[in-house]
């Protein structure tokens, strides 16, 4: 006698949906997941562009990248600025202390997404750095040059804890 032993049409549908729901459930998590470690590496790499300019810093005895360098090319606002490529293309930081000016990773769908344009800046004292409105959608990281520190040009992005990217 022949027996045949295949599953019916029932049981394939079972294990289907099981397999969809479990999908369902994981594919969310795995997103979010994505979008953690994307923002992983733009904090890492927010802190490696902080770290140069220390060294730079140290280097030259108490001078910050760009300190006596004239950025009034752009002014919005309270801030004047000029966008590094306008300057030197980053020449006092790359390639001696960092190979290269990283993209913006936040795993957001932002304008500045994917961008390594530096917006190098004056702190007037009076204006807000966390704004897109003062530099725009083309520089990803703004840079104070007065006080050596970096910041994420963004305005009311949040990340994955609900913490405002610009921060960081």
């Amino acid at each position: 006698m022949k027996s045949n032993k295949a599953f019916t049409l029932v049981e394939l549908m079972i294990v289907i949906s099981i397999v969809g729901m479990l999908a369902a459930i994981a594919t969310p998590k795995f997103s979010d997941m994505v979008r953690k470690a994307h923002e992983a590496v733009t904090k890492n790499n927010l802190g490696v562009l902080r770290s140069v300019t220390s060294i730079y810093y140290a280097d030259h005895t108490g001078v910050w990248p760009y300190e006596g360098t004239d950025v009034a090319s752009d002014v919005s606002g309270d801030a004047t600025f000029s966008y590094l490529s306008d300057l030197d293309g980053g020449l006092a930081l790359v390639p001696k202390y960092v190979s290269e000016i990283p993209a913006l990773q936040t795993g957001q769908l932002i304008p500045i997404e994917g961008k390594n344009e530096v917006a190098v800046a004056v702190d007037g004292g009076a204006f807000d750095y966390d704004t897109k409105s003062d530099f725009g959608t083309t520089a990803a990281w703004v840079y104070m040059k007065d006080l050596g520190t970096w910041y994420i040009n963004s305005g009311d992005e949040k990340d994955t804890k609900g913490e405002y990217i610009h921060s960081w």
